[in-house]
């Protein structure tokens, strides 16, 4: 079990970054539901991110099975705290998260690819039905690409130290409405939490 705590905790951090309540806009829709099949050395995750006000709010979802256990966690931001929540045992940890003066321009693709030399443009590629240009990342210490639509990873290959790492988006919902309310945005009323010293 802490195997995969250990692997969802790391994916939710790669995801769930740069979430903040800053005033631009991270993505170039207003909000909706991406669903991503991925492969992290050998171990099959099911993630699910949502977001809300242009990825202004995003929550994190993942399901994991290994060797007969269950994973299900979920990690969002709000009210300057992070939480975890773990959907089987029915608890949550909080912790600080002074995110109130991030920029998405600095998450932008765009920029990053003009300002890092180790960045280049490989050309453009369709994933589901959208034209994504494909970021390459190379140095001494990661070898990735990544298939962007309207700064959103559609697709993600990466190696680094020996552990290799693939995500395929399966699915992408556009809504007006984000589907399920904020319910995903929120703590169950069942929930308990496991205080940290």
């Amino acid at each position: 079990m802490k195997k995969i705590q250990l692997y969802l905790s790391v994916l939710f951090f790669v995801l769930i970054a740069f979430t903040s309540n800053a005033q631009d806009k991270k993505y170039e829709i207003p909000s909706g539901q991406i669903n991503y099949e991925m492969n992290m050395a050998g171990l099959l995750v099911n993630n699910t991110l949502y977001f809300k006000d242009y990825g202004k709010s995003e929550c994190n979802e993942a399901t994991v099975e290994v060797n007969g256990q269950k994973g299900h966690l979920r990690n969002f931001v709000a009210g300057g705290y992070s939480y975890s929540l773990d959907m089987i045992k029915k608890s949550y940890t909080k912790v600080p998260f002074d995110n109130t003066n991030v920029s998405y321009s600095s998450t932008s693709f765009v920029k990053i690819a003009k300002e890092n030399k180790d960045v280049k443009v490989e050309g453009e590629e369709t994933i589901l039905g959208k034209k994504c240009t494909v970021y390459s990342l190379k140095n001494e210490i990661i070898d990735a690409k990544y298939w962007v639509w309207k700064n959103m990873i559609l697709k993600m290959t990466a190696s680094a130290q020996g552990n290799k790492v693939e995500m395929t988006a399966t699915q992408l919902i556009e809504t007006s409405s984000q589907k399920g309310g904020d319910d995903v945005f929120s703590i169950p009323s069942d929930f308990v939490e496991n205080k940290l010293n």
